[in-house]
């Protein structure tokens, strides 16, 4: 029974495209769109239930993946509190004060100079 089905069904697929062509020959034009729509809707059943498997594995991979990198995102975030925590970091604005005391004693150090300059 089995090898006289396999004589009577034809599946080849059309070049350069993803459609089968799926054909059964019987003398019973119902009984042949039976078996070739179950042969189709089978194959379908078979390709979407391959896809959600690896789509799963993939959900699973990413998974842990992002966990891995969370674990990984929270010992460098601690690794930078400890290092923030156990250095003096300078401020914009405490490095705008110094600007200004470095200008006011170049100004101070040019007066000098000139006052130097005059009482010799």
């Amino acid at each position: 029974m089995i090898s006289k089905l396999l004589e009577a069904v034809t599946i080849r697929n059309i070049p350069q495209s993803r459609v089968l062509h799926v054909t059964v020959e019987s003398e019973d034009a119902r009984k042949a769109a039976l078996i070739a729509d179950t042969i189709v809707e089978l194959y379908v059943s078979h390709q979407i239930e391959t896809k959600e498997k690896a789509a799963e594995q993939a959900v699973v991979w990413l998974t842990e993946r992002v966990t891995a990198m969370q674990t990984n995102l929270q010992t460098a975030e601690a690794k930078v509190s400890a290092f923030t925590a156990g250095t003096e970091l300078v401020s914009v604005a405490a490095l705008r004060g110094v600007e200004r005391q470095i200008k006011e004693l170049g100004s101070r150090i040019a007066t000098a100079q000139e006052a130097r300059v005059a009482s010799e």
